[in-house]
């Protein structure tokens, strides 16, 4: 088994995102990005983002496919936001595959389908909270991951989905942070994308699209709330 740290430490500075609405902080777009090629302003840590990761349209839309085939490679883009205003965090996302008998809890099985990851400070290894889509522990699950312990881990999601279906999600970064830490979140530093199967030795396949940090007044017209859906 390969270890790896368990949160994304290189960012990168994402040029080109979409203009934002009131209230709203686009953080993952791939509007400005090409067709059959990596997501334009993210690095990669674990391997060459294009192992992974590509930009895929859908007829007017563009979004992030990644396909891990036993590998974890780990995507990451610097954008600093204030958690405080903006506390909530919404995207969507669908599962194709789930790596088979991955469970967040161990090492050995510490794989995801799917990852968002909000990255904040910390020296040698930074405070983050992520979100997964699991393929076995149920939503609900709030864990320390095994491989750092700065690390705090929420499964949204979990086990074989409509691969047809897109899911909304809507979490509150803020309130997480304060529940995992103790204290108020600094500021954030940027996101991270993981969909990762190498210590099952399996197969994780999953879609990404419009990760969007949002003010509390922005959040609650969102889709997202308005539907219900993911919404914490």
């Amino acid at each position: 088994m390969r270890r790896r740290a368990a949160v994304l430490i290189v960012l990168a500075l994402a040029p080109g995102l979409v203009a934002a609405a009131p209230g709203e902080k686009p953080l993952g777009t791939f509007e400005n990005s090409t067709p059959g090629k990596p997501p334009e302003g993210w690095k990669a840590r674990g391997g060459d983002i294009d192992d992974v990761y590509v930009v895929r349209r859908d007829g007017d839309e563009k979004f992030l496919s990644a396909e891990a085939e036993g590998q974890s490679v780990q995507i990451g883009r610097e954008e600093r936001f204030d958690v405080k205003r903006y506390p909530i965090l919404s995207w969507r996302w669908r599962v194709h595959e789930v790596p088979r008998g991955g469970d967040e809890r161990k090492k050995e099985t510490g794989d995801s389908a799917a990852g968002v990851y909000v990255v904040f400070g910390g020296w040698p290894i930074p405070n983050a909270i992520k979100y997964v889509w699991s393929a076995t522990l149920p939503p609900g699950t709030r864990l320390e991951s095994p491989f750092a312990s700065q690390t705090k881990i929420v499964v949204l999601r979990s086990g074989q989905p409509n691969p047809d279906r897109w899911v909304e999600e809507q979490v509150n970064v803020l309130e997480d942070y304060r529940t995992f830490f103790g204290e108020d979140p600094p500021e954030a530093k940027g996101i991270g994308i993981l969909s990762d199967s190498d210590n099952t030795g399996t197969r994780a396949v999953a879609d990404y699209d419009a990760i969007v940090a949002r003010s509390a007044d922005a959040a609650s017209t969102s889709p997202a709330a308005a539907s219900g859906a993911g919404a914490r």
